[in-house]
């Protein structure tokens, strides 16, 4: 979650529908780990990785 919101950060040249991806894979794998589902965590959070093309 913190690679993502440090490239969030830094304002990557997004499309209005990526960025909203990013925001809602975010949002989404955060809540998937405060439920424990761990691994649904890490596979959400690694398309809104994909986008930001972080790793």
């Amino acid at each position: 979650m913190k690679k993502i919101d440090d490239a969030m950060s830094k304002n990557p040249k997004l499309s209005a529908a990526q960025t909203a991806d990013v925001q809602k894979f975010r949002a989404e794998g955060e809540a998937f780990h405060k439920a424990g589902k761990h691994q649904e965590s890490v596979d959400t959070l690694a398309k809104a990785m994909k986008i930001l093309d972080v790793k």
